[in-house]
C-alpha cells in the first residue's frame, strides 16, 4: 500500500485492501462472531458454501472420523468407499441419463474440466475443428483464466483481456431485465433462440459446447431461466444432449449450477 501508515500488521495477503477486516473468531448457525464480540448475520453462507449453517456437529463428526479413516488417496490409483458413496447419493437427485459423477475441489475447476471434456469429446470422435465456446451475458464461472474467459462480467475480464480465450457470450435468459424489451411467455423464449441464431453465425462446424449456469448466482442472484429455455437449448440439433454432457453439480442442492452441452 502506498501509505506506510495504512500498512497492516501480519504476513496475510488480505482479498480486500480498502477496508480493514474485522477478525472472526467463532460462527455456529447463521451467526460469526469476531474477536471484539460483535455478531454478524451470515445470510448467504458466505459465498453460498455454508447452506446448512457453522458448526454443525454431526458435519464436523463426518469429517473428523474421514481424516482418521483416510486423508486423501489419489484417484489415478483407487477408488473409496467415500467417493462411491457419494455418487451413488447423487443419482437419486440427478436428472435421467445423467449416472456418472467426476469430483473436483471447487467451481472453476469444474468449469474448466467441463470446457476441457467437451474438447476431448471432439477430439475422440475426430473433429479437431470444434473449439469455440459459446457463454452468457451476466453470467459467472469463476476466476480462473479459463473460467474467466467463460464469464460474462465485463468489469473482471477487462484486465485480464490478453490473457483469455475467446469465448462468445449471449444474451442471458433475465426476464426481470430481458435484453430484448419483451415479456414472457409472450416473447417465446427468444433469448433461448438466440443460442441457435450464434451457432449458425459462428459456423456449427467449429462449435465446441454451450456453457452456462442451470441457476444464476453470483451475478443475477439466484435468478432461474424462465420454463421451457434448456429444453430449447437441449433441442438444438447442432447440441449434443446427455448422458455425453459434462456437468457439475456445485451449490444448488438437486439443481444443477452448471450445463455445458458438447456440440455435435
Amino acid at each position: 500500500m502506498s501509505n506506510a501508515s495504512n500498512r497492516r500488521e501480519g504476513h496475510l495477503f488480505p482479498r480486500r485492501l480498502d477496508p480493514q477486516l474485522p477478525v472472526a473468531v467463532k460462527a455456529d448457525g447463521v451467526w460469526i462472531e469476531d474477536q471484539d464480540g460483535n455478531r454478524y448475520l451470515d445470510a448467504s453462507g458466505g459465498a453460498i458454501v455454508v447452506n446448512a449453517g457453522h458448526g454443525r456437529k454431526e458435519i464436523a463428526q463426518a469429517v473428523y472420523d474421514q481424516i482418521l479413516a483416510y486423508d486423501y488417496i489419489h484417484p489415478t490409483m483407487f477408488t473409496t468407499p467415500a467417493a462411491e458413496g457419494l455418487a451413488d447419493a447423487l443419482v437419486a437427485h440427478a436428472p435421467e441419463g445423467i449416472d456418472r459423477f467426476y469430483f473436483l475441489s471447487g467451481g472453476a475447476e469444474a468449469v474448466e474440466a467441463a470446457i476441457k471434456l467437451a474438447r476431448q469429446i471432439h477430439l475422440a470422435n475426430s473433429r479437431p475443428e470444434k473449439f469455440r465456446l459459446i457463454s452468457r451475458w451476466k453470467s459467472y464461472h469463476g476466476l480462473t483464466l479459463g473460467a474467466l474467459s467463460a464469464m460474462g462480467r465485463a468489469a473482471f475480464q477487462t484486465p485480464y483481456a490478453p490473457m483469455l480465450a475467446q469465448a462468445v457470450h449471449i444474451p442471458p435468459p433475465y426476464c426481470l431485465r430481458c435484453s430484448y424489451g419483451l415479456t414472457f411467455p409472450d416473447c417465446r423464449l427468444r433469448c433461448a433462440l438466440a443460442l441457435e441464431e450464434t451457432i449458425l453465425n459462428m459456423g456449427p462446424e467449429t462449435v465446441s459446447a454451450f456453457l452456462a449456469e442451470t441457476v444464476s448466482g453470483g451475478t443475477l442472484a439466484a435468478c432461474p431461466p424462465p420454463p421451457g429455455y434448456f429444453e430449447v437449448a437441449q433441442d438444438l440439433r447442432y447440441l449434443r444432449c446427455p448422458p455425453d454432457s459434462g456437468r457439475g453439480a456445485l451449490r444448488h442442492g438437486a439443481h444443477r449450477s452448471l450445463v455445458c452441452l458438447p456440440a455435435r
